[in-house]
């Protein structure tokens, strides 16, 4: 846990909706101009600019939100973070986990999948985490 006063100043929050659009209008822009090939490239390219990863068959793979930040040293970073539902099936949560999303458990039914496969902890979660969490504080 990260305390409030450590947090490095948030610069951009961007949802998954923002980055799909993002790369759906680059890519189709392309492929009207230049056809499948280049509408492949250009979406591969938008994904690499904005910090998205791709899965192994090149499809890109897209965080529930992207939060944008500023280091003490005034360099910027990226973190994708991906609320996982109970609803989720193992190969999606291994895929995200595996590109490097923060997993966040959205209730006790996706904490106990992140746990099965070794993502999760014992904190809880904020919906039904421990009721003394200290309310200045985060988890990124």
């Amino acid at each position: 846990m990260i305390q409030a006063s450590c947090v490095p100043p948030v610069r951009r929050i961007r949802l998954d909706n923002e980055l799909k659009r993002a790369v759906a209008r680059g890519s189709e822009s392309a492929r009207r101009k230049d056809g499948k090939r280049a509408a492949d490239a250009e979406r591969h390219r938008i994904a690499t600019e904005l910090g998205l990863p791709l899965d192994d068959e090149g499809r890109v793979l897209y965080p529930d939100a992207q939060i944008e930040y500023e280091d003490a040293d005034g360099r910027s970073g990226r973190v994708n973070i991906e609320a996982v539902s109970g609803n989720y099936r193992e190969p999606a949560v291994r895929a995200k986990a595996a590109a490097g999303f923060a997993m966040h458990a959205n209730g006790p039914a996706a904490a106990a999948l992140l746990r099965k496969l070794g993502l999760g902890d014992d904190r809880g979660s904020w919906l039904r985490g421990p009721v003394d969490r200290d309310p200045a504080a985060v988890e990124l």
